[in-house]
Order: C-alpha cells, then sequence, then structure tokens
C-alpha cells in the first residue's frame, strides 16, 4: 500500500508502483463519497509573454475550439478535458517542453501546415543534429516532430505513445 500525502479523512488510499523500464503507475483515490477516481490532468499553466497570442496559436496548431478569458489566464480545452491556463506577466516565462498526442490525420495536417508557412521542425528533440531539421521522427512507435512554440517552449505532436526512449532520441 502507498500512502497518499494530504488524502487523510478520505476512506482510503493506494497505488500500485512496478519497477523496472517500462513501468507505468497507478494510483487511485476513493473519496468520501466511497467511488474511485483515477488521477489524471486536469489543467496546466503555460507561462508565456502574450496569453492571448499564446491560446490563439495553440487554437490553430491542435485545431481546438475557441479559448476563454478565466480570471488571470486564457485559456483552451484539449478534447480530453485537460485545460491549459496561459498566464502572462508577472509570471516568469522559462521555456519548457510540451508534447501532444494527435491522430494520424491531424499530425498530417500540422506538418503540412509547417511546409506551406516554413515553420521550421525536426526529428531530434534538441535540435543539435541538422540533418534532421525538417525530417519526421519515426524511431520507435508512431511518428513525431518538435518544433518551437510561443516564447520558444519546445513542442511535440506525436501519433503514438511511446514507453521507452527511441534509439536516435537518446544522447550520443
Amino acid at each position: 500500500m502507498l500512502e497518499v500525502p494530504g488524502a487523510s479523512g478520505l476512506s482510503s488510499s493506494r497505488g500500485v508502483i512496478a519497477s523496472g523500464r517500462n513501468d507505468v503507475v497507478v494510483m487511485e483515490v476513493t473519496q468520501h463519497q466511497g467511488t474511485t477516481m483515477p488521477a489524471s490532468l486536469h489543467h496546466m499553466i503555460i507561462p508565456v509573454s502574450d496569453r492571448d497570442v499564446a491560446a490563439r496559436y495553440f487554437v490553430g496548431l491542435l485545431e481546438l475550439r475557441e479559448p476563454w478569458e478565466n480570471g488571470f489566464f486564457q485559456s483552451v480545452q484539449l478534447d480530453d478535458s485537460v485545460v491549459i491556463n496561459f498566464a502572462a506577466p508577472p509570471v516568469e516565462v522559462q521555456p519548457q517542453h510540451y508534447a501532444f498526442l494527435v491522430s494520424d490525420e491531424l499530425f498530417d495536417r500540422i506538418k503540412s501546415r509547417f511546409d506551406s508557412d516554413g515553420t521550421p521542425y525536426t526529428a531530434d528533440p534538441p535540435g543539435k543534429r541538422p540533418s534532421e531539421v525538417g525530417e519526421v521522427n519515426r524511431d520507435g512507435t508512431g511518428r513525431r516532430l518538435y518544433f518551437l512554440g510561443p516564447d520558444k517552449h519546445m513542442l511535440e505532436v506525436l501519433t503514438a505513445r511511446y514507453n521507452d526512449v527511441p534509439q536516435r532520441s537518446r544522447p550520443q
């Protein structure tokens, strides 16, 4: 049994953690009413210099519903109900990596838009192998490409989950 910090007062808590290379962590918390709810991502905050520009960028990129004002944030909702809140100054903007699992069809549309408008992308996450600029990473399961978004956040779109770091993506 794994004790979940802050879960006191709940009727029970448990977690299953396997050890090894391709592990899956499963955690669930039983609520006061006795219903079980698995842990999942509800929302995240991405610091940006202009929240409206960033929200519109992601709406266009991922073909999402229109953004909305959400107090301090400009928000968009992904199809799996996760909400991305874009926060503008006074938050500090430090580039991060965000990866989005997309359908093959959406991946093809994104790549096609990038090819048409000249948006640079690469098959190499750190972008240090010039021969992979303008290429799609097919190492492992599915396809992936990496590109810079608003405020130099490193973005990734991928068509399938992977459980291990693919060979070509490992440090040399």
